[in-house]
C-alpha cells in the first residue's frame, strides 16, 4: 500500500491547519499535496551523490530562485523541486534533511517549503526541517512579506542581500537553484567554490518582472 492509499483527502485539511491558519499558505500546501499524489513519472532525472554525509548525519539543502514566477512556470518549477526532493529521500532515507531558503511564501521558496510540508503530511515517516533566512525588512511593519511557517527562523541584516553570507555559511551539502537573479547567482558561485553540489534548473522570466522585484526589494545585489 502506498502513501496515497493510507491518507485520504479528508485528512489533509486537519494536518494543514496544524501548520498554519493562513488560507493562502494552506492552499499552497494543498496544491503541493495534490501534485505529489498524482504519483506521475516526472520528465526530469536528477542524480544525487551518495557520499555527502555518513550514517545518520544531518543533510543541509539550500533552495534559491525567483521570488516572482509567471503563471505558466509554477508547475514546471514545482515538478523540478519535487523531483529533486524525491531523489534526496531515495538516496538519504534515514537522514534528517534541513531545507534552507528565504523565509517568504513567494515563488521558489514557497514551492520548496510547501512541497516539503506536503511530503511530511503524505508520508508521516518523513520529516523535513524548514529553515528560513531573511533580513529584517521581510518583517517590516509598513510592508511585511508573506512569511512561511518555518521550523527555524533567522533574521540577518536589515536590507535584502545582507542575509546572504549567513545563508551561504548555513548550506553544507546541496544547493537547488531554480532560475534566480543576482543574489541567487552570487550564492551559487560562493557555494560552488566550497564544494557544495549545485543542482540547477534553467528558468527565465521576463526582464520587467525581475526588475520590478529588484526595485521592490532594494537589494544590495545590483548586478
Amino acid at each position: 500500500m502506498n502513501s496515497a492509499d493510507k491518507f485520504r483527502p479528508q485528512d489533509f485539511s486537519m494536518e494543514i491547519s496544524k501548520i498554519t491558519a493562513d488560507p493562502k499558505i494552506q492552499a499552497h500546501i494543498q496544491e503541493a499535496i495534490n501534485s505529489i499524489l498524482k504519483d506521475r513519472n516526472l520528465p526530469i532525472e536528477v542524480t544525487i551523490p551518495d557520499n555527502l554525509v555518513e550514517g545518520g548525519e544531518m543533510l543541509t539543502v539550500g533552495l534559491v530562485g525567483f521570488s516572482d514566477l509567471e503563471a505558466d512556470q509554477v508547475e514546471e518549477s514545482r515538478m523540478f523541486i519535487e523531483t529533486v526532493f524525491r531523489a534526496l529521500l531515495k538516496r538519504y532515507p534515514n537522514n534528517q534533511i534541513n531545507l534552507i531558503s528565504g523565509l517568504t511564501d513567494y515563488g521558489i521558496p514557497s514551492l520548496g517549503y510547501s512541497t516539503a510540508k506536503a511530503l511530511n503530511i503524505v508520508n508521516r515517516n518523513i520529516q523535513w526541517k524548514l529553515i528560513g533566512i531573511a533580513p529584517a525588512v521581510a518583517e517590516a511593519k509598513d510592508d511585511p512579506c508573506q512569511i512561511f511557517p518555518v521550523d527555524e527562523k533567522h533574521i540577518k541584516g536589515e536590507k535584502w542581500g545582507e542575509d546572504s553570507e549567513f545563508f551561504v555559511n548555513s548550506v553544507k551539502h546541496i544547493l537547488i537553484k531554480v532560475g534566480g537573479g543576482y543574489q541567487a547567482n552570487h550564492e551559487a558561485d560562493e557555494l560552488r567554490k566550497r564544494g557544495v553540489i549545485i543542482i540547477e534548473y534553467k528558468l527565465q522570466i521576463k526582464k520587467e518582472l525581475l526588475d520590478n522585484w529588484r526595485k521592490k526589494k532594494n537589494s544590495i545585489f545590483t548586478k
